[in-house]
């Protein structure tokens, strides 16, 4: 893969990780607050200085004590003739009492060019990582942590179905995630600045935890500061508009549709 390709999916990685947390995807809903049951569909715009990168698209749905969720990433058409790549991910599990929810599976896919690569976390009945699956076999890298390390992360794809999770802060979450493999932190601090149309602006810290290269881990690599700007939904959840960072490429940005 060439560097400008690893950049732009590490770039996405990021936006989408903060466009989750942003969204109060990963966090565990109130007591009393259920997580949606009733579904929901957003695509997203990601660009890099004005540039479009590609489009980000993200579905759930829930019901009888189950969920499912998915997201997809498009290079733009044009970008693709040059970087011909893009990546899907799935999650399902059970919703348990006090509307937490509880993943069973994840399956990312990754296309480069004509190649692909699967990628299947399994989870212990507790809703921890538990193991991991390969398509093609390759052999795990030092970097990356076992599952074991990890059993507080939640996957991407069930991040997403969180979605429309109710909460009195729309800036109160600190949470990280697991993809199989890497972990990464993303957190929202307050107070919410509020914007005239109504939505709110959070402050955000993405971070590189586990499973990177050295050369990643730098602080000015491993640490990036966003903005969130979020909309209040009747049901007292959060719809993303826009995430945005002042990168060394411009400003890259995810903005929904």
């Amino acid at each position: 893969m060439s560097l400008m390709k690893r950049r732009a999916a590490a770039l996405t990685a990021a936006l989408t990780l903060g466009l989750s947390a942003a969204s109060g995807l990963a966090q565990t809903p109130p007591a009393g607050a259920p997580p949606p049951a009733e579904g929901f569909s957003y695509e997203f715009r990601v660009y890099l200085g004005g540039i479009p990168l590609g489009t980000l698209t993200t579905q759930g749905r829930g019901g009888g004590g189950a969920y499912a969720a998915q997201g997809e990433f498009r290079m733009a058409s044009l970008l693709a003739i040059v970087i011909d790549s893009d990546a899907s991910a799935e999650a399902s599990g059970r919703i348990g009492t006090e509307g937490r929810v509880i993943p069973e599976s994840f399956f990312y896919r990754l296309r480069d060019r004509k190649e692909s690569s699967e990628l299947i976390l399994s989870y212990d009945p507790q809703g921890r990582p538990l193991s991991i699956r390969r398509i093609p076999d390759v052999p795990k890298r030092d970097r990356e942590p076992d599952p074991s390390e990890v059993p507080e992360a939640i996957d991407p794809a069930t991040a997403i179905y969180l979605l429309g999770a109710p909460r009195t802060d729309a800036c109160a979450f600190d949470h990280q995630v697991f993809d199989g493999r890497k972990l990464h932190g993303v957190r929202l601090s307050g107070p919410a600045r509020p914007e005239p149309e109504g939505s709110v602006v959070c402050s955000g810290i993405y971070e590189r935890l586990k499973g990177f290269r050295d050369k990643d881990m730098t602080p000015e690599r491993a640490r990036h500061l966003f903005q969130a700007r979020l909309t209040p939904l009747p049901d007292g959840g959060w719809r993303p508009e826009r995430i945005w960072a002042d990168t060394t490429w411009g400003q890259a940005s995810v903005v929904r549709r």
